[in-house]
């Protein structure tokens, strides 16, 4: 597989098996993860194949995408796909139990669309991770405070 655009870790302070049920959770997961409203669109509700569409507001615009699970390994992996008009992204998170805690690798891959988004995504790099290390914080204090 290519080198993530980006990559950061958390550790929560639960068991493995506890952040893996709340990351699996496709009908919480993007509320969240992402504070972003959500609709499962497959039979499925959780797994492999998973899909679901996804809002969020970035400024003044409203994005809407579309996700899906590629691959599901049961408290060890989760990789889904995100389709929006800007890019077709790869989100992977691996979990790893460490003593009393599980340590959770966020990687994302993402394939701007057209050109205008790739020089966007130039100069949006920085602040990706970011973004990224919210997103995971959102997470953790979730999982945390739900104990």
């Amino acid at each position: 597989m290519k080198t993530p655009t980006q990559s950061i870790e958390a550790r929560i302070n639960a068991p493995l098996e506890t952040v893996f049920a709340e990351f699996s959770n496709f009908e919480t997961f993007p509320k969240n993860f992402h504070d972003a409203s959500s609709q499962i669109t497959s039979a499925n509700r959780t797994g492999l194949h998973t899909q679901w569409t996804q809002q969020e507001s970035e400024g003044n615009e409203k994005i809407e995408s579309l996700y899906e699970v590629i691959e599901f390994r049961e408290n060890e992996l989760i990789r889904m796909t995100s389709d929006d008009p800007r890019s077709l992204d790869t989100l992977s998170f691996r979990f790893t139990q460490i003593d009393k805690e599980t340590k959770v690798v966020f990687e994302l891959f993402i394939e701007p669309k057209g050109f205008a988004n790739k020089m966007l995504m130039a100069m949006l790099k920085g602040s990706l991770k970011g973004i990224m290390a919210e997103e995971m914080t959102r997470m953790k204090t979730h999982i945390e405070s739900n104990l």
